[in-house]
């Protein structure tokens, strides 16, 4: 069975600092996320511990348009959940859970992408500094596993996928420390979505036409997506 720390708290309550635009700070999560670092006592306050595991620095489509990062955007909704975390926080299981892959993944950076076995849902874990593969390697998670650490990794808004020379030249500290969750609704497993070549993550035209129409907020599962979302604001 799945646990969630989180279930029953706003989004108000969970959150380590201010509320950006488009999201409501009253609204409850109902669903586990999967996976969050464990609560440490470092960072930049207000730094709640929500009982025992960290607390969230980005919401499901959250509006990061007026950020200095996010200029080049009219708007720029947030596809998934960030999870307050200092490098090498380490991230525990909530869920039972199949392993797909794990690996360097474009803009994710260091990622783990795990089929949840009690929904019809995968997780997408990103931004790691580094895998617990001695678990990673078995092909399963439980409630409980520590999947890997907190980092900083990813190739910041770049569509090519990373090879060994930009990872020596310095694959990390391209973002602030922080767990990047993005939770894939209603995918039919039976397929294989994604490969590996080496160390890195690829997509396939599978993945493409299921995973990206299918994101949804690891916080309340059956959200609308970042399309329905857009279209919505703009009536």
């Amino acid at each position: 069975m799945s646990i969630n720390p989180y279930k029953g708290l706003t989004y108000d309550t969970v959150h380590g600092g201010k509320i950006g635009k488009n999201v409501d700070p009253e609204k409850i999560i109902t669903d586990t996320p999967g996976f969050a670092p464990v609560w440490v006592n470092a960072g930049i306050p207000p730094n709640p511990n929500i009982n025992g595991f960290a607390a969230i620095t980005g919401f499901f489509n959250e509006d990061y348009a007026s950020e200095d990062r996010y200029t080049d955007y009219d708007n720029y909704y947030h596809e998934g959940v960030d999870f307050r975390g200092t490098e090498g926080t380490e991230i525990e299981s909530f869920i039972y859970g199949t392993v797909l892959a794990y690996g360097y993944f474009s803009t994710y950076g260091r990622t783990v992408i795990v089929d949840d076995k009690n929904s019809n849902g995968i997780y997408l874990l990103a931004h790691l500094s580094s895998y617990n593969k001695t678990v990673l390697d078995t092909g399963v998670v439980k409630p409980g596993d520590i999947v890997g650490c907190v980092g900083t990794s990813g190739e910041y808004h770049s569509d090519r996928y990373v090879d060994d020379v930009f990872q020596k030249a310095g694959y990390d500290q391209q973002y602030s420390a922080h767990l990047h969750i993005t939770y894939f609704a209603d995918i039919e497993k039976k397929y294989s979505y994604v490969v590996t070549d080496g160390e890195n993550i690829k997509t396939t035209i599978n993945y493409d036409n299921a995973f990206k129409s299918k994101k949804r907020n690891p916080f309340i599962h059956d959200s609308e997506s970042k399309k329905e979302n857009k279209e919505k604001v703009k009536k």
